[in-house]
């Protein structure tokens, strides 16, 4: 027997999206909360599993899940003695913090910006107003869009018939005249929802026929606002986990471009939890339930106009130099390579007169293009003689080889590609006030000088390596990195009067992960929390020099390759992706890592990568290492066996443990994982694989109940 349907909320076609509707748990009791469309978008910023309090007395109180976890506190004008930062100065609640393992704290980052204090601002004077509002004008004030029509049918159905179906809907109004009297016994009374069918169920008929009135037939853990006549939620709000979900409201400005149609229904299956979508079920609104990032079409952090979750945040303008600008230390300046490889130019991509480098042997050398190729002047501009092949040339005419295949010829998108690395050099000793920042700067202005339609698309960044050798603590190597990048946006900018933004594409340093993994952690958590910077590969997988510490000349060719693959993915308005994890599970003996993968399937590969003790893989039974009896794939999951179930908190740790056989990186570590993508680059005649290599990671598993 079907379950009866259960009225809930009157929904007419409406002309735009002016008011979501949500309800939010704090600890201290559900509260229903009013976003708008100009707070949502800024709400939606927040990065991947981060976490939203409005006090500092709330934050806290919870335990972080991993160093550099995100938090943010609204809303609280109040102050605190940070508990992590030296000489725990005085900082102010509200702002954006970070958990601080090693200190068992959450340390105060910065405070909002303009944009993020006026929404917090908001949404603090909403509430304040709405609990000093009396339960009849909370539910007027709450209601949006969708619910006013409901609040308005309770206070006066003559109002209500009017904004809901025009004259067709006076005939409903007359219907409910006494309504006034009801909807005041409604509020604040204990028989709320009872009185609310009851109001809903007299006028079910007349209005079903003007304006599709939405019944909820459903049960579980999403609390409706509005359901389609079918039953199905349109908008509505998982209790779980205070996600907004829904397949769309009304008939938007948008979707009148992209499609005509009534009410809007999610037609997918896949990582995005829909808020509104076309009439072709298209989400034009989403939340990216892997990640919790929004996507669709609002600006600030969320998703191109296009709607395309893979989008990303603000397309690039190809102009006639598209600078491609190498930073960091010494991996991005090709020490010890031992030799040049790419003496010629396949396509039309240039660097400066002075090389790759810009630098003649003995000063900079910024006078005019050359075809890009890669040169050996020593000694080079940071004082080293063992300077060759760089990641630029691979970098460059690979991402020329990708965006051919995707149908952009070279001549249409030339590439300049330099580097300004410094090697042997600690982040704060490249940061913005450095002496050695001025000559990043230089190759900007150097460049723009030459030809005003010029525009840098991408930082390369590669460095880390002394970091992990100082033991530069987590706390301070991420937000270092996170200044760095929007610095060099904000002067790159200044310099060519670009307006769009500068992508970071990184690295991460498989150098020390071993014996220190904060660098190798915070390397992989920055990709995954900001828009604007990627992963490209971590260097584990690339043939090691001698030295162990820097790359062969194959090595660089081979990793520019990746940065190249990542800087195309950009050129066509996509976000580069890698082997990403996501999450870890526990049930009983069974350990289940997910990620998300490029190419499926997944491949434990002891062939193309240097076998690894447990593929790499590490599992901790609260301080303890667990037995490993078993490793195997399972789609986007490793399913790790263990040999007794684990009785305390379970973390998963990959390529921070063990090095495979045969490779010799200083404090390194590897594993086994990798995608199937079938890329490849060709490197004097020999063909090398362009897999998603499985960046070193570190997640704390949930023991699962049911």
């Amino acid at each position: 027997m079907a379950e009866a349907k259960t009225p809930l909320a009157l929904v007419p076609p409406v002309s735009s999206l002016d008011t979501v509707v949500g309800v939010r748990d704090d600890g201290t009791g559900a509260q229903i909360v009013q976003l708008t469309t100009s707070n949502l978008a800024a709400l939606l910023q927040l990065d991947a599993g981060g976490l939203v309090r409005s006090s500092w007395t709330q934050l806290e109180t919870i335990v972080g899940s991993y160093d550099g976890q995100p938090a943010r506190v609204l809303g609280d004008s109040g102050h605190h003695n940070d508990p992590v930062t030296s000489g725990h100065p005085q900082v102010d609640n509200e702002g954006d913090y970070g958990w601080v393992a090693a200190s068992s704290a959450w340390q105060w980052l910065r405070g909002l910006s303009p944009t993020q204090a006026d929404v917090a601002a908001a949404v603090a004077a909403e509430a304040a107003l709405r609990t000093a509002a009396d339960s009849s004008e909370q539910t007027a004030r709450i209601a949006g869009d969708a619910a006013e029509a409901t609040a308005r049918a309770a206070a006066d159905a003559t109002e209500q018939g009017a904004r809901i179906a025009g004259d067709a809907a006076e005939a409903t109004a007359r219907a409910a005249a006494d309504a006034t009297e009801q909807a005041a016994r409604i509020a604040g009374d204990a028989a709320l929802q009872s009185e609310v069918d009851t109001l809903s169920a007299e006028l079910q008929a007349p209005l079903e026929a003007v304006s599709h009135l939405a019944l909820y037939s459903g049960s579980g853990d999403i609390t409706p606002i509005a359901a389609s006549d079918i039953g199905q939620i349109i908008l509505g709000v998982d209790r779980a986990t205070g996600a907004l979900v829904g397949d769309g409201v009304g008939e938007t400005p948008v979707n009148r471009v992209l499609g005509a149609g009534g009410i809007m229904r999610y037609i997918g299956d896949g990582a995005i939890t829909p808020i509104v979508t076309d009439s072709f079920g298209r989400i034009l609104l989403g939340v990216d339930r892997e990640t919790g990032e929004g996507v669709g079409l609002f600006a600030g952090g969320v998703s191109s106009s296009s709607g395309d979750p893979n989008a990303t945040p603000a397309p690039i303008a190809s102009v006639a130099k598209n600078h491609l600008l190498f930073y960091g230390q010494s991996l991005t300046v090709g020490a010890a390579a031992g030799a040049v490889l790419s003496t010629t130019q396949p396509y039309v991509n240039l660097t400066f007169s002075g090389g790759p480098r810009a630098w003649s042997g003995t000063d900079w050398d910024f006078a005019s293009f050359k075809a890009l190729v890669e040169d050996a002047v020593a000694p080079a501009p940071d004082g080293y003689s063992n300077r060759a092949e760089t990641m630029c040339s691979g970098a460059a005419n690979y991402a020329s080889t990708c965006l051919a295949l995707a149908g952009v010829a070279p001549s249409d998108h030339v590439i300049l590609a330099s580097t300004a690395g410094h090697g042997g050099y600690r982040i704060d000793q490249l940061a913005k006030g450095s002496a050695w920042y001025d000559n990043f700067k230089a190759h900007v202005t150097g460049a723009h000088l030459l030809d005003a339609s010029h525009a840098v698309q991408t930082v390369g960044y590669g460095q880390g390596e002394s970091d992990a050798d100082d033991a530069t603590p987590y706390a301070s190597y991420y937000p270092a990195l996170a200044q760095l990048r929007s610095d060099m946006d904000a002067d790159i900018r200044a310099i060519t009067g670009q307006s769009s933004p500068v992508y970071m594409l990184l690295y991460q340093s498989s150098y020390g992960a071993r014996t220190h993994s904060d660098i190798a952690l915070a390397h992989l958590h920055f990709a995954q929390s900001s828009d604007y910077a990627y992963l490209v590969a971590p260097t584990y997988a690339f043939p090691y020099a001698d030295d162990h510490t820097h790359l062969t000349a194959v090595g660089y060719k081979w990793l520019g390759a990746y940065y190249g693959r990542a800087y195309a993915a950009i050129a066509r308005g996509k976000k580069p992706v890698w082997l990403d994890p996501v999450s870890a599970t526990v049930r009983g003996a069974l350990v289940r890592v997910r990620f998300t993968v490029p190419t499926l399937p997944l491949v434990l590969d002891a062939t193309n990568l240097a076998s690894t003790t447990d593929k790499g893989f590490k599992v901790l039974d609260g301080a303890s290492p667990a037995t490993i009896s078993s490793i195997a794939v399972s789609g986007s999951d490793v399913l790790i066996t263990l040999s007794a179930a684990p009785s305390d908190v379970v973390t998963v740790r990959y390529a921070l443990d063990a090095l495979g056989a045969g490779i010799s990186i200083v404090g390194g570590a590897s594993g086994n994982l990798r995608d199937s993508t079938p890329d490849i680059i060709t490197i004097s005649g020999t063909d090398y694989p362009l897999y998603h290599v499985c960046p070193a990671f570190e997640l704390v598993a949930t023991k699962l109940g049911e």
